[in-house]
């Protein structure tokens, strides 16, 4: 989901209910309802997620893409050997390592 606010979001928000979200893509950009450059909001995605651990992040983030029940056809379409299930299994992959990159980036 997108959100925007007055200031720079840390990477992680507890909300206060047992659960967090996870703060990504932040950019700082020119109020759009204001002709003055130092007026400024921050746009950033979220997921909303159990816990901060990384591996509770990366399962959200991937799921926002593909469902369970998504990655188990990818998986068995790619185990059929059919070029297009192979390239999208191959494509799911690289998702899930972008994904893996950013977490680690973020959380660093």
């Amino acid at each position: 989901m997108k959100q925007s606010c007055m200031t720079r979001q840390p990477a992680i928000v507890d909300l206060g209910n047992g659960k967090y979200q996870f703060i990504f893509n932040q950019e700082e950009i020119q109020r759009p309802d204001s002709d003055d450059p130092e007026e400024t909001i921050f746009v950033y995605e979220y997921v909303e997620v159990p816990s901060p651990h990384p591996d509770d992040i990366i399962r959200a983030l991937i799921h926002r893409v593909y469902s369970i029940d998504d990655e188990i056809a990818l998986i068995n379409n790619y185990n059929s050997g059919e070029q297009a299930a192979i390239d999208e299994y191959e494509a799911y992959q690289q998702y899930r390592e972008e994904v893996k990159a950013l977490v680690s980036e973020i959380l660093v």
